[in-house]
């Protein structure tokens, strides 16, 4: 007795038609090792595949994208890329504990688990775990200092560890955009972007983005140019309104969910922290030795020039002066907090709500 076991149909339209049909017969309960060749000087590389097959066929189409297991030799449903279909087995997937689901990085939405722990179904929606035993999964405990924070930023996942401050408060171990903790105070990779107050993170905080003079209409540009200006306010936004980052709002945030802008005051307390101990005479060098590791990162000013990085450190608070906003500034001369103009690119880094 045989069935169909494993069929692999590729066309083309132009010099190749039908290049290559591959069917194979098999009795049940057999070991097949299957391998295409060369036909018609067209070159299949491909390893040897090790089929172990008790009585189902397995498909692969380029007619209809797809794989189908089953034991009826019928094609995979249009609609599935893979198309299981038994009436006496099911689908066993990945079992894992509870540490092992919480250990894998960056999970994706949809992704699917056994928990061995909980004896559950689990299943990943972009957020949050759900499990098949009833209602969302409780979110491993976080501690600061060593939990790390999975988020999506600029369009991209990223994963960043945390570090405790003053007064308990947690931050992210890095700015926004760094790619690494500051080694030094002049470590590149963990400057991290520069953006202009109160806006998203769209792009325009790249330093390497493109700029335009055109002031925006709205709080969320239809861009990510850096937006340039030299007329009073000196702000990115037409209308110079103050429902951007401000304390107790979360418009525009960049931070991942959870997190925001910090506030002068939790700056400040920071800075004192630096040796000497003293504001303002603190350095770059004391910024980098605190836990939070603060490199100089330079600024971008409102005409859109990268300033000086490895010279000095820019932060930005969420708090208001004003027309303008309050930035946190460190170089060879001491720490100042003052207001600056908004349209200039500084630094953040986030602290937890």
């Amino acid at each position: 007795m045989s069935k169909t076991a494993f069929i692999l149909h590729a066309e083309t339209s132009v010099n190749y038609p039908d290049i290559l049909y591959y069917k194979y017969s098999f009795n049940l309960n057999k070991f097949i090792i299957l391998k295409l060749v060369e036909m018609k000087k067209l070159l299949f590389v491909f390893a040897s595949t090790i089929i172990v097959l008790s009585g189902m066929s397995f498909e692969l189409s380029a007619q209809t994208p797809g794989v189908s297991i089953n034991e009826t030799g019928a094609s995979p449903d249009p609609s599935a890329g893979l198309d299981v279909d038994f009436t006496d087995k099911g689908f066993l997937p990945p079992r894992l504990t509870t540490a092992q689901r919480d250990a894998i990085q960056n999970p994706a939405a949809g992704l699917t688990i056994y928990n061995t722990d909980d004896n559950c179904l689990q299943w990943f929606n972009g957020n949050i775990w759900f499990d098949g035993c009833g209602g969302s999964v409780p979110p491993a405990p976080f501690n600061c200092g060593t939990s790390t924070v999975d988020f999506t930023y600029n369009g991209n996942s990223v994963s960043y560890g945390t570090v405790e401050g003053q007064n308990s408060s947690c931050w992210l171990d890095r700015n926004l955009g760094a790619t690494q903790v500051a080694t030094s105070s002049t470590d590149a990779a963990s400057y991290g972007d520069l953006f202009q107050w109160g806006r998203a993170d769209d792009g325009h905080q790249e330093r390497t983005s493109s700029t335009t003079p055109d002031l925006s209409t709205t709080d969320q540009p239809p861009h990510g140019d850096f937006i340039t200006t030299s007329a009073a306010p000196n702000d990115w936004r037409s209308d110079n309104n103050n429902n951007r980052w401000n304390a107790g709002t979360i418009e525009n945030n960049p931070c991942p969910s959870g997190w925001r802008v910090p506030t002068q005051v939790e700056l400040q307390n920071e800075a004192n922290s630096w040796s000497p101990n003293t504001l303002p005479n603190t350095f770059p060098a004391d910024a980098f030795a605190s836990q939070l590791r603060w490199p100089a990162t330079g600024n971008r000013v409102s005409s859109g020039v990268i300033n000086n990085p490895g010279v000095f450190g820019g932060y930005w608070s969420s708090t208001i002066s004003g027309t303008s906003s309050i930035r946190m500034f460190f170089s060879q001369f001491g720490t100042t907090f003052i207001a600056n103009n908004r349209s200039v690119g500084f630094a953040v880094r986030c602290v937890k709500i």
